[in-house]
């Protein structure tokens, strides 16, 4: 089980929608409303592939923490439910040594 502090920290990089751009673009607009309505790539991944990864990951982590246990829930539900309307969204490519 990880410390509560860092899922608490990998659950605010989940919502922070400035998380699925360049930094160079993050500001005033809300990113994470844009993915139901638009993907876009950045680097080797799209956004929604960002978020799918981020969901299950903090999904995992906070299974174990009574204070994030619903958080936790919930990110499964979203999870699910984006891999169910985008079915064809690939994981995100994995890193090369």
């Amino acid at each position: 089980m990880l410390p509560a502090d860092l899922t608490d920290v990998c659950a605010g990089w989940l919502i922070r929608g400035d998380a699925l751009v360049p930094r160079a673009r993050r500001g005033d607009t809300d990113h994470l409303a844009r993915v139901p309505r638009r993907d876009w790539t950045w680097g080797t991944a799209s956004a929604r592939q960002r978020l799918l990864h981020r969901l299950a990951v903090v999904s995992r982590m906070s299974a174990g923490h009574a204070e994030l246990k619903r958080f936790g829930t919930l990110c499964t539900a979203l999870h699910d439910r984006m891999a169910t309307r985008w079915p064809a969204l690939p994981p995100l490519p994995s890193r090369r040594p």
